[in-house]
């Protein structure tokens, strides 16, 4: 037991996230205890209030569970991907944006008022006076977590999107893509593009209406799906050239693990590409 602990004892030693922490605050539902694993849950509007617990999405890497992590990249639900070492699962969150959600085993996370925040950034660099206090008693269990693959600038990825089945049907799913869409829409004009791969059509419909983005191509229940970044007037031009024309049609396409992103301009490029791309992928079978 002492030796699987120590396998997946995290502890990380890379610099800084170039961006401060992010964390969010809510509650839902309480999981029904006569749901079976590996169902979804189901609520009514009858709930009590003493019965909602209370939820933490965090982008704080230090808080993460390699033991739980691992645990769900055995499951049937994460069918895209398979359990890693150690410490290449390490390597993997050191070089991600990653979301995790907790279940909080008290009320001790309150905001400088003595309330409880819901769906507030809080930046864990302010001054403590102002913090987030999280009592050293509060135990956190993480019971979902989502990563983007990003620059912090111009694109990001979205991937490995979980809450373990008996949280489900909570409303836990739509709020942590709404955190995440909230980081997204909080990037600076040069951002260019948000991308995702999902698999069916319900799944298609939810992504859309859940975070706003548009199907960009399909290979038969292979959705490659995207938004662009918001306008916010063009960057500075720095390059003593005119340049090419504003017609003229580039592409930027990125390999990336498990799925793919591709950003094309041109319908007719992007298709083409779409389809060649998502055909080596089956090939490989690696969709």
């Amino acid at each position: 037991m002492a030796e699987a602990q120590d396998k997946y004892q995290h502890q990380f030693q890379s610099q800084s996230p170039p961006f401060p922490t992010q964390e969010w605050v809510q509650f839902f539902p309480s999981p029904s205890p006569k749901s079976p694993a590996g169902t979804a849950i189901t609520t009514t509007s009858s709930a009590k209030e003493d019965e909602k617990v209370k939820y933490m999405i965090s982008t704080d890497p230090s808080l993460l569970s390699l033991s739980a992590l691992d645990s769900a990249f055995t499951q049937e639900y994460m069918y895209w991907v398979k359990p890693l070492p150690a410490p290449v699962l390490k390597d993997m969150i050191d070089r991600s944006l990653c979301f995790g959600v907790y279940r909080c085993s008290n009320s001790n996370i309150a905001n400088d008022n003595g309330k409880v925040g819901v769906g507030v950034d809080i930046d864990t660099d302010a001054d403590p006076a102002t913090a987030r206090n999280m009592d050293a008693t509060t135990n956190l269990t993480q019971i979902g977590f989502a990563r983007l693959i990003t620059d912090y600038v111009t694109f990001a990825y979205l991937t490995d999107v979980y809450i373990l089945p008996e949280y489900q049907g909570t409303g836990l799913g739509s709020w942590l893509l709404q955190c995440i869409n909230a980081w997204v829409d909080g990037r600076g004009e040069y951002f260019r593009r948000f991308m995702m791969v999902t698999v069916g059509e319900r799944a298609e419909n939810y992504y859309q209406r859940v975070m706003g983005v548009e199907t960009q191509g399909r290979k038969g229940d292979v959705f490659i799906m995207g938004k662009k970044g918001k306008e916010r007037g063009s960057a500075p031009n720095t390059s003593a050239k005119t340049g090419p024309s504003n017609h003229t049609p580039r592409s930027r396409i990125f390999v990336l693990p498990y799925w793919f992103a591709l950003v094309e301009t041109g319908a007719a490029a992007r298709t083409h590409h779409l389809r060649s791309v998502i055909e080596d992928y089956h090939r490989q079978g690696r969709i």
